[in-house]
């Protein structure tokens, strides 16, 4: 998408119109390929829009691209773009801002459409603050750049935003470089008469489930399944409002765990679900699956001889159960020392305390 449609060629002393076929200039069919070929020089293609109406006397200046057919004036001072923000974006994008702002405000929480950081670098979409935690929503509908997109986070964690980008794009690559949502797009009439935007990939549930059940190997240490209960992370759907205020109260939180290959996989899960699979992913963790009786391990191990999967855990035995809590509407915080493990806990129980949910219930279960 173009930051601009009007430019001003100073040295050839015409104006260009990116959004006409030919520029505006029908007495020339291969002005726009002659421009390509020319060296770009600052001072010589100038930016007409917004920038020049709000400061004639400040020039602003651009240079000409075309990516995946699009023409494009891209301004050289990234700062400049600032000028442009609400120009030349579809009324989807827009549709989902109102949405996305009116549902944080209906939730109780402060929210800012198109924020402006101070140093020019940084325009995010919606701002959501809850209890000082801020998150940045990006409504990322068109393609860009791997490299761009991981400039863009860097930029918003930098400025203490957490990164939220959302789209309805199936071709943008997303996954591996910011905690995302992929959801269902709708017209904008629709989106903003609060038709169902459903969130396809981005937000995982944890089911726990017997080691092997979703492979041959341990997914803790790889090696032969070890008959021990394991969190395994499942797609699961959601509402994007859901997520998105989630997100900002800390409901939900930001998963980043290295993929093979390098880089990582992002996706969102709950608060005490991200405690349990951290924890289960780390062996010499405090909290430990428990192991499963002698009499599930042979079963498991006869299953394995004949090669098929372990049947999904119905239940542990009754020496091996724990007390189940509800903590769904506990207080999520800051990871600090767990009163019970003394290890880092997102969640905070009914005193307000941080406290990993399964050490609660240990505790309970005596």
């Amino acid at each position: 998408m173009s930051e601009t449609n009007v430019v001003r060629h100073l040295k050839l002393d015409i104006t260009l119109d990116l959004a006409r076929p030919d520029l505006g200039h029908p007495e020339q069919p291969d002005l726009w390929e002659e421009l390509r070929k020319r060296p770009v020089h600052r001072g010589e293609l100038r930016c007409m829009g917004r920038c020049f109406e709000r400061d004639p006397n400040n020039p602003q200046w651009v240079y000409l691209r075309e990516r995946q057919g699009q023409r494009q004036a891209v301004h050289l001072n990234p700062g400049a773009r600032a000028n442009h923000a609400g120009e030349s974006e579809s009324d989807e994008h827009k549709a989902l801002k109102e949405r996305g702002y009116k549902a944080a405000i209906s939730a109780g929480l402060r929210a800012t459409v198109e924020e402006h950081a101070p140093h020019g670098k940084r325009i995010t979409d919606l701002v959501i603050e809850a209890d000082g935690h801020r998150l940045g929503v990006e409504y990322q509908r068109s393609l860009q750049a791997p490299a761009r997109i991981k400039s863009r986070v860097a930029i918003a964690r930098a400025d203490g935003l957490t990164p939220f980008w959302a789209t309805d794009n199936p071709e943008l690559k997303i996954d591996y470089r910011a905690p995302f949502a992929r959801f269902n797009g709708a017209q904008p009439y629709e989106i903003l008469a609060g038709a169902s935007l459903r969130v396809v990939s981005g937000y995982d549930k944890v089911a726990y489930e017997r080691c092997g059940w979703k492979g041959p190997r341990c997914p803790v240490s790889g090696g032969p399944r070890c008959g021990k209960i394991h969190a395994y992370r499942l797609a699961a759907s959601i509402e994007l409002d859901e997520l998105q205020i989630g997100a900002a109260t800390r409901v939900f939180l930001p998963l980043q765990e290295p993929k093979k290959g390098g880089g990582f996989n992002h996706r969102w899960l709950r608060a005490e679900d991200l405690e349990r699979y951290l924890d289960d992913r780390n062996p010499g963790s405090a909290l430990a699956v428990p192991t499963l009786a002698p009499a599930d391990r042979a079963a498991g191990l006869a299953c394995n001889q004949r090669g098929g999967l372990l049947p999904p855990l119905q239940g542990q035995r009754a020496g091996n159960q724990r007390a189940g809590l509800n903590w769904s509407k506990h207080a999520v915080g800051e990871p600090q020392p767990c009163r019970i493990c003394r290890k880092p806990a997102f969640m905070r129980d009914e005193d307000g305390r941080p406290c990993h949910k399964v050490c609660a219930e240990s505790q309970i279960g005596g």
